[in-house]
């Protein structure tokens, strides 16, 4: 978070609407949260909010996705000697976006390490407009959930947010104990060829 809890929740009583979107942007699950908790006791109005959110995520997810594709092999070049990514394996991922891309942006969009499947399908060069519309879709989702848990909590917004924090947590380490056992398997099955 590059937020504490107590600075949003100034900044949305202070500024309201005008900071939402920028802050939505950078920190999209918590505001929404806090949101819907400054919607439930009358500050905001829920409907405007839901729309900023989304479109504050929307927009932050399409500068992950930018940085991915017009910066990502620049920063692979200039880290390979620590990332150890060949070519061979952006074109596996690009492959794997040809064939799994709307489940992928669905699983990033849902846990904790969305940023890097966001960046991963730029650099895979995955095509714009569907990535654009699946993470649509999620968002539109997620950001209502979440603004109906804070608006739900009330002014319990800590309570709420912890254990969506605590959730994330654990889809991120399933997400990634998945991933490596995929690519485990996918390597030992190319070895049995």
């Amino acid at each position: 978070m590059f937020f504490s809890l107590q600075n949003i929740i100034d900044l949305l009583i202070t500024y309201k609407y005008a900071i939402i979107f920028p802050v939505s942007i950078i920190e999209g699950p918590a505001v929404s949260i806090i949101a819907g908790s400054l919607a439930q006791a009358g500050y905001i109005n829920v409907y405007i909010v839901y729309f900023l959110v989304v479109l504050g995520d929307i927009v932050g997810d399409t500068m992950y996705y930018a940085i991915g594709r017009f910066g990502g092999l620049y920063f692979i070049r200039r880290w390979n000697h620590i990332l150890k990514i060949n070519t061979e394996k952006v074109v596996s991922l690009e492959k794997t976006f040809e064939k799994h891309g709307p489940k992928l942006i669905v699983i990033g969009k849902t846990q904790g390490l969305g940023s890097i499947v966001l960046m991963s399908a730029g650099l895979a060069k995955y095509p714009y407009l569907p990535f654009i519309w699946y993470n649509t879709l999620v968002t539109l989702v997620k950001s209502f959930v979440l603004l109906y848990v804070g608006y739900a909590f009330g002014k319990q917004y800590t309570v709420a947010n912890n254990y969506i924090v605590k959730i994330g947590i654990i889809l991120s380490f399933v997400f990634l104990v998945g991933v490596y056992l995929y690519f485990t398997k996918r390597a030992k099955d190319s070895k049995d060829i």
